[in-house]
């Protein structure tokens, strides 16, 4: 039987300290507003405290180096940096409309990597608001009767201090149009590359450009326009590449 839930932290305590540690705010420019405000959601005590701590563990000591350096990304690795992202992606929906279906927080935990139909893409990302999320719902294309309320899928994109994720799920059978990729700065983790991930990517993300990432998946209700400007990432010899920690 499923325990009843508890409101847990979706930012994990690692992250939180690290946070802290560097003295991080929000960014905002009046000061009663620069605390950060850790969001929240409903999880069960057992997948808190066992698959899901797993997973925030094996981010840790993933995610803490890339922050400040370069390296090499295995592939390996790059399905925990997926899985992760996935993670926090249906907790995020958890904490809001919940229109995530269960089969896909279900294959996370029983097969220990994303659903095969999910997309979940990796950038590089700076600037003095370290937490940013956008969400997109994506719903069939109008008819000639008016708007769809058919849900086709959603998008969730953001940041984690110097890191930054977009994870798409659908909801119905199809292929993914092609996408920007900001001129190589954004790479895709899920479904699997086969590539060694060369970490930073050309360019970084701010809070104003990553607006533009998260607009370049959309159901064609609105217009959208993704002017963007990013700024090249300060590189250096990359690291060997990293292995994976035990699970």
């Amino acid at each position: 039987m499923e325990q009843n839930p508890t409101k847990e932290h979706i930012h994990p305590k690692w992250l939180i300290r690290e946070l802290r540690r560097l003295g991080v705010k929000n960014g905002s420019p009046d000061p009663r507003q620069r605390k950060i405000e850790w969001p929240t959601t409903p999880v069960c005590q057992r997948c808190n405290n066992n698959w899901m701590s797993v997973l925030d563990n094996d981010a840790s000591s993933i995610m803490l180096p890339m922050f400040f350096s370069t390296r090499l990304v295995s592939e390996e690795v790059q399905l925990r940096l997926a899985l992760w992202a996935a993670m926090k992606a249906v907790l995020f929906d958890s904490a809001g409309e919940a229109v995530i279906p269960r089969g896909f927080s279900q294959s996370l935990e029983i097969f220990r990597h994303p659903h095969p139909g999910m997309h979940v893409w990796i950038a590089a990302y700076h600037d003095s608001n370290p937490l940013t999320l956008a969400i997109r719902s994506i719903y069939a294309s109008q008819s000639a009767t008016g708007e769809s309320d058919q849900l086709n899928g959603w998008c969730a994109t953001f940041s984690v201090l110097r890191v930054a994720f977009q994870v798409f799920i659908p909801f119905v059978e199809g292929n993914l149009a092609p996408l920007p990729d900001f001129h190589g700065s954004v790479a895709e983790l899920w479904p699997p590359s086969g590539k060694v991930l060369d970490w930073p990517p050309p360019y970084y993300f701010d809070c104003d450009s990553i607006k533009g990432l998260a607009a370049r998946i959309h159901d064609n209700r609105e217009v959208v326009k993704m002017e963007v400007t990013l700024t090249e990432a300060v590189r250096e010899p990359p690291e060997a590449p990293d292995s994976a920690p035990a699970p």
